[in-house]
């Protein structure tokens, strides 16, 4: 990972932070800064912002670190730690990183074990997958994790096209044409399609359990969706784009 990787994806984390736009947005308009190493920043951000969590609690657990954190008022420096230290633990595993913020590097590489070791700790040992660590509940289990799309405001076509291009494992449901299915432990709690309500996180037995077997035809919309007069104002005509046609009464 080059020095620059590591600084574009804090700024781009900095800035999603102060609300200049999403993450995925603002990665895009850093692209022509990021080279040929825009893909590795790209997952690198994403995947510091998704394990956030569970690197902010091991460098709770490592005091000069935590430390270093402390006096840091740059946000793109506090971000920067933090990316470092995901590369050195989760991503790579008790490596050294290198930045041309050299100090800041150096005392995250000095400290790859103890981030490493405190991770292992409050998971139970070492992890075989990097999702276990956002494990709990039912992804404890091993159970799959699912996300409804919402189709009045986003497409399955399109979901399925930003969890792929940032590296998520998605599949389709094989009963019901609108229910993505993720590996146990995948945290989208906060990734931009739940925030923008373009899917709904939930699980697949509270999903079947609104339908029976009889209604589960119903799942492939008509092509043609009928509106009375009387109920044009619940539904705007952008948010019926693709669903068919709104008809009168007299239609």
């Amino acid at each position: 990972m080059s020095n620059d990787s590591y600084e574009i994806a804090a700024e781009a984390l900095s800035l999603a932070e102060a609300r200049r736009g999403s993450l995925r947005g603002i990665l895009f308009s850093l692209k022509g800064k990021s080279g040929r190493n825009w893909k590795s920043v790209y997952a690198l951000a994403h995947e510091t912002q998704r394990f956030h969590e569970v690197l902010q609690a091991a460098i709770e657990e490592c005091s000069p670190v935590e430390e270093l954190c402390e006096g840091l008022r740059d946000r793109k420096l506090w971000w920067l730690v933090r990316v470092l230290c995901y590369d050195a633990t989760i991503g790579s595993g008790r490596k050294k990183v290198r930045s041309r913020k050299g100090s800041i590097a150096r005392i995250v590489s000095k400290n790859a074990n103890v981030l490493v070791d405190a991770i292992e700790a409050q998971h139970g040992g070492q992890w075989h997958n990097r999702n276990d660590l956002l494990g709990n509940g039912d992804d404890a289990k091993g159970l799959p994790r699912y996300a409804r799309i919402n189709l009045i405001k986003g497409t399955r076509e399109r979901a399925l096209s930003i969890y792929r291009e940032e590296g998520y494992e998605v599949a389709v449901d094989e009963h019901i044409p609108n229910l993505l299915v993720f590996p146990s432990g995948t945290d989208l709690h906060s990734h931009e399609t739940v925030g923008r309500g373009e899917v709904i996180l939930q699980d697949k037995v509270r999903r079947r359990s609104r339908q029976t077997s009889a209604e589960l035809p119903s799942l492939s919309p008509p092509p043609i969706l009928e509106q009375l007069h009387g109920c044009r104002g619940h539904l705007s005509a952008a948010e019926l784009a693709g669903l068919g046609r709104v008809c009168g009464a007299g239609e």
